[in-house]
């Protein structure tokens, strides 16, 4: 019997940031996901459809079509027609981009176009009272809306500039274009090898493409298709168009950052009908070192097969070592409390203990209930306990005490031996007459409410609780309440280590070797695990087989004074056994609701002179104003101090205004915005 949220509260910061490291991994994952050039708010492609037509000289037609919001004015649209064919160098093949063959079109949100241009000239127009404009980086001193000129990234690739006095927002922007000698001829196959999407360094979904291939005479199966670059993308099917061309449709959900689609379509070299030309995509005779293009195909395509492949064990073997290892960690943990941390059996099994289980103090019986933990109400009940034991007794002065605003004195008894009491009481006696009342026998509500009010003395008495504490700390240990637990930590070192070396290399796996998709999100799994598990065995406290046995006697004692008014033929007890008890309920914290149900108690039996006899009980009565005034004395020493440090705080920061000089000028900063 652990007491409520006993693990929780202990390890609740710890299992917080436990629970932040096992997501790391997943944060990692999805900045890798997210990390576009452009922000997700600023820019983005919506859509992209692509219909790419092989012609039979080899000459290539790409239509496309992409669903794009912008918060730009200007954008560059750069066209690549480069080849990266492994067997045929660039000499031998080299695309080239048809400037005669193309046109731009643009369209508002409503699909309605907003201007278009064929590459022929620059274009300029008022549209709704914003201006725009398309120009070409292959004209002649093509220049952007600043009249700088508008340059493709390198020789092989063309730049299309698009400029809005506004905004673009959502747009849909249309290429029509050819790029000659694209296809390759080969003796034993024809073949198309191409990068037929990219992300333009911003977030790109639904992307759709189409490749036909020429001729009607194409087989489909006939067709070889690989893919690279992009970890969704996939080929949804090769089937025959409605003029009975092959067509290939490629599609993938999202592009993420840095990816790509390229296709290497493999397809009967009859399709194509090349001879040598002024592009030399027919490589029917060129040496390949003996060996046929497709065996090299074969060669290329089993190699990153086997990295495709490599990279995926990377997530399957390391989901199915890490169910292991939480497997094994379930297991370790259950023999960890078994061991350590599960409480003793006990031989009460009752559901109210109606006497007092142990005699010694309510601090020490706060100190086993809450796991070594000494609160301000133990504080209050050893007061009143020696109240109760004559040490201290009370005076009231020429005030009654059923007044609501008698300063009550606490007079220390000298007739007592103090030398029979315990450290922590003795300690107590020191801090309220020796400190507080300044080495008198007589200390007043009042005084103790004042006391409180200067920041040194409040520093004082926060000080002496602390020395309280300690005191009961040291009677608690000799009492043996809890059993030597600090096995648990050195004996799960090993099981700790092992949880934090698998998270490691998990992390290795995605970040250094980039295997794996979601390895770095186990190691995360593994690191949090293991950080959450440290954090609870290095807290693991158990109550001894007496401590135990203590424990589950005071918890039932507890349960009946807060339910003593429900037992059926109770004999209540004599006032001073009350008075008893209520030392107790103020440790427990529930010392008004045993005063509400007493008082209505003996009330019902007709005793309220004997209730009304007690200081404890009497309206407003000792106890109420007595605690209350306790529980003051600790949050006025708190708020003093807070208030003494923000006036200080203050007073440092006033004042630095002087010194001469007067305004020295100079430039200052600030932000442009294009």
């Amino acid at each position: 019997m652990r007491g409520k949220d006993y693990v929780l509260k202990k390890n609740l910061p710890s299992f917080l940031f436990a629970v932040v490291v096992s997501m790391s991994g997943l944060g990692i994952l999805l900045f890798e996901q997210n990390n576009y050039d452009f922000s997700l708010f600023s820019a983005g492609i919506r859509s992209m459809d692509k219909t790419i037509t092989i012609q039979e000289d080899g000459d290539v037609r790409f239509q496309e079509r992409t669903d794009r919001y912008l918060d730009y004015s200007a954008f560059f649209q750069d066209l690549y027609f480069t080849s990266d064919n492994e067997d045929v160098p660039k000499t031998v093949h080299t695309p080239q981009f048809d400037t005669t063959a193309f046109s731009n079109r643009i369209y508002d949100v409503n699909n309605e176009l907003l201007i278009e241009g064929d590459g022929t000239q620059e274009v300029s127009e008022w549209i709704n009272g914003t201006y725009m404009k398309l120009s070409y980086s292959w004209l002649d001193d093509p220049r952007d809306e600043f009249g700088d000129p508008i340059r493709p990234i390198d020789e092989e690739s063309v730049a299309i500039f698009q400029y809005n006095e506004g905004l673009w927002r959502d747009a849909t922007f249309e290429y029509d274009y050819t790029i000659q000698g694209v296809a390759l001829k080969y003796a034993d196959t024809a073949e198309f090898f191409w990068v037929v999407a990219t992300t333009d360094g911003m977030r790109t979904t639904n992307v759709d493409v189409d490749i036909v291939l020429p001729t009607t005479t194409i087989d489909p199966e006939d067709v070889d298709v690989y893919l690279r670059g992009s970890s969704l993308a996939r080929v949804n099917g090769i089937s025959l168009n409605q003029d009975n061309q092959v067509v290939i449709n490629v599609t993938a959900s999202q592009l993420y950052p840095g990816e790509f689609i390229t296709t290497r379509i493999n397809f009967p070299a009859s399709a194509l009908t090349i001879t040598n030309n002024q592009f030399g995509n027919d490589v029917t005779n060129y040496n390949l070192n003996g060996a046929n293009h497709l065996d090299n195909v074969q060669t290329y395509e089993s190699a990153l097969a086997q990295q495709r492949l490599i990279y995926n064990l990377a997530d399957w073997i390391g989901a199915s070592l890490l169910v292991v290892i939480l497997i094994y960690a379930a297991l370790q943990i259950r023999k960890i409390y078994l061991q350590y941390d599960k409480e003793h059996p006990t031989n009460f099994y009752g559901e109210y203990y109606r006497e007092l289980p142990q005699t010694y103090g309510p601090a020490i019986m706060g100190y086993l209930y809450r796991f070594k933990t000494t609160e301000k109400d133990d504080v209050s009940a050893t007061l009143m306990d020696l109240v109760r034991r004559k040490y201290i007794s009370i005076e009231t002065g020429s005030e009654s005490l059923t007044d609501k605003k008698a300063d009550y004195t606490l007079v220390f008894n000298e007739e007592k031996n103090v030398e029979e009491l315990k450290g922590y009481e003795q300690k107590l006696i020191q801090w309220f007459f020796g400190v507080v009342a300044g080495g008198q026998k007589r200390l007043s509500l009042k005084q103790l409410e004042m006391f409180t009010k200067k920041e040194q003395q409040a520093v004082r008495y926060l000080n002496e609780n602390q020395s309280f504490n300690r005191q009961v700390a040291l009677e608690g240990e000799k009492m043996k309440f809890f059993d030597d637990v600090k096995q648990a930590v050195s004996r799960s070192a090993g099981f700790l280590g092992f949880l934090g070396l698998f998270a490691a290399a998990f992390y290795v796996l995605r970040l250094v070797f980039t295997l794996g998709t979601y390895t770095a999100v186990m190691g995360g799994v593994l690191a949090g695990l293991s950080i959450g598990i440290g954090s609870y065995i290095r807290t693991i406290e158990r109550r001894s087989i007496q401590g135990n046995e203590d424990f589950v006697r005071w918890a039932a004692f507890e349960k009946f004074l807060k339910e003593f008014t429900n037992i059926k033929d109770y004999p209540m007890p004599g006032i001073t056994l009350w008075e008893h008890y209520m030392v107790y309920a103020i440790s427990f914290g529930i010392a008004d609701l045993v005063e509400q149900q007493l008082r209505f108690k003996y009330q019902q039996l007709n005793r309220m002179d004997e209730l009304n006899g007690s200081p404890y009980f009497r309206y407003p009565g000792f106890y109420r104003r007595y605690y209350y005034g306790m529980n003051q004395s600790f949050s006025s020493a708190r708020n003093t101090i807070a208030q003494a440090q923000a006036q200080r705080n203050n007073s440092a920061r006033g004042g630095r205004f002087g010194g001469g000089g007067g305004f020295s000028g100079g430039g200052g900063s600030g932000a442009r915005l294009r």
